[in-house]
């Protein structure tokens, strides 16, 4: 299925041309390579305002997998749990892991 079409409105048809010393187009580049984008793409965002986060470092997909891990071990525990089933020994296996994972995720915060 083809993409679909833009409204007029939202169409990019206007050009506005800038020029840049050496150092400012190298500063751009590194900018948006920090944050994850391309240099254009970096400019037209900052240009119109729009918030520039960095992107999520690769530690943080390691903490994303385990905390979603933990977080499928724990809806697994509620179901048992809320089916009659004896967890307390499960469940503090699973509170064990999520406590270890809050201190990293505080120790790559820095906090």
């Amino acid at each position: 299925m083809p993409r679909p079409t833009k409204e007029d409105a939202e169409k990019r048809t206007e050009r506005f041309n800038l020029r840049f010393t050496h150092g400012e187009v190298a500063h751009v580049h590194e900018q948006a390579r920090a944050a994850g984008l391309g240099a254009h793409d970096y400019a037209r965002r900052r240009v119109l305002g729009h918030r520039v986060a960095a992107p999520p470092a690769r530690g943080d997909a390691a903490l994303l997998t385990a905390l979603n891990r933990a977080g499928v071990n724990l809806n697994q525990l509620a179901r048992g749990s809320n089916s009659g089933e004896d967890v307390s020994r499960e469940a503090g296996v699973v509170l064990a892991e999520l406590r270890a994972i809050i201190d990293r995720l505080g120790a790559a915060l820095g906090s």
